[in-house]
């Protein structure tokens, strides 16, 4: 298993967590701060977005970045894969929500900044009954 971690100074690593060992720095965005991060469901690339709003797609088995993408106008503030991991989407502080990726064109949504902060691929939890 691996964890992906991103420093204010741009770079994205890549760490092996039984053994702890630093597998790789992705050089980012030339010293912006690294905002979101988030991996794909089965944890074979990893989405990384700055405040320039660049987000880099990598492929982690190769440790490769694949692409890179403009998503909107500032600090992109979240990230997400789609469950099949084939679209992912960020959200801006600036209200883009771009989908981004090869199927996804330059398809893109805004909304009011107030009403977009954040997002979860994961549904609520249920409350115990």
């Amino acid at each position: 298993m691996q964890i992906v971690s991103g420093e204010r100074k741009g770079k994205v690593r890549l760490w092996q967590t039984d053994s702890g060992e630093l597998r790789y720095t992705f050089d980012g965005s030339h010293g912006k701060m690294v905002t979101a991060l988030t991996t794909s469901p089965r944890g074979r690339r990893a989405l990384a977005a700055w405040e320039d709003g660049k987000v880099r797609l990598y492929d982690l088995g190769r440790a490769a970045q694949a692409e890179v993408y403009e998503a909107g106008e500032g600090a992109v503030r979240s990230l997400a894969f789609s469950p099949d991991g084939r679209h992912f989407a960020s959200g801006g502080y600036d209200g883009t929500v771009a989908h981004l990726g090869r199927a996804a064109g330059e398809a893109r949504v805004t909304f009011a900044r107030e009403e977009f902060f954040s997002h979860t691929r994961e549904p609520p939890p249920r409350a115990a009954v």
